[in-house]
């Protein structure tokens, strides 16, 4: 098991640590990978792609069995109300009233659960923005009309 430290960090770098920190959980928990998609991507930015609703119902039934993926939810059902404005992760946070390393963990786990779930895929429903989260206007979409 992994230990956790507490760390202190400009609020004006919070949403880069939290980028830097997803995206290396998204890496060490899928281990080595063949994905050309990756290449094609040199920031090595999280991957996302376009959810079909059953998908997105999985999510949202996933909220009872799993801390990470009600989390993962609740940010979900904020990007998709503030579509198509991309949201940061201090904001959030300050909604959520959530830390944003908690967020950062909970999307590590909320990663593992994904792929378990899709065939090894873990590409999130989320989008990163440059220093924000958005949704498609697809996902966005579909999430509402889950409720």
């Amino acid at each position: 098991m992994p230990n956790y430290i507490n760390m202190n960090v400009r609020e004006d770098l919070v949403d880069d640590v939290t980028k830097f920190i997803a995206t290396r959980l998204v890496a060490l928990e899928s281990g080595p990978s063949d994905d050309s998609s990756l290449s094609k991507n040199p920031a090595n930015e999280i991957e996302a792609r376009e959810w079909t609703v059953p998908e997105l119902r999985m999510l949202k039934d996933g909220a009872t069995k799993a801390k990470s993926i009600g989390l993962f939810n609740q940010v979900l059902d904020i990007l998709a109300r503030e579509y198509p404005r991309p949201v940061s992760t201090a904001e959030i946070g300050d909604e959520l009233r959530i830390e944003g390393v908690r967020i950062q963990n909970s999307f590590g786990r909320a990663t593992v659960w994904i792929r378990n779930r899709t065939d090894g895929d873990k590409r999130w429903p989320i989008y990163w923005a440059g220093r924000d989260w958005t949704l498609s206007a697809g996902n966005a979409e579909r999430w509402r009309s889950l409720g």
